[in-house]
């Protein structure tokens, strides 16, 4: 009988993991700073960008700073 769940090997897991994180670092790489104030502001709670020992974290507040971090232009183009 076969398993309704799919067994992976730790190599399967690691790749897997390396690539989702070079896909969501090239991603942030590539948002505004209006973007990124925007899903700052409104992003669902466990978001895995402001995980804060995460290293997604660590890139966006990076990138983020970047850009300027929080100006009140930025807070104001972004709303509530």
């Amino acid at each position: 009988m076969l398993s309704a769940t799919p067994t992976f090997t730790l190599e399967e897991r690691e790749s897997a993991y390396l690539a989702y994180m070079e896909e969501e670092l090239r991603k942030i790489g590539s948002l505004s700073h209006f973007e990124m104030a925007r899903l700052w502001r409104f992003a669902p709670c466990g978001h895995p960008y402001f995980i804060l020992d995460s290293p997604l974290h660590q890139a966006f507040q990076a990138r983020f700073n970047q850009h300027g971090g929080w100006t009140a232009e930025i807070s104001k183009q972004v709303g509530w």
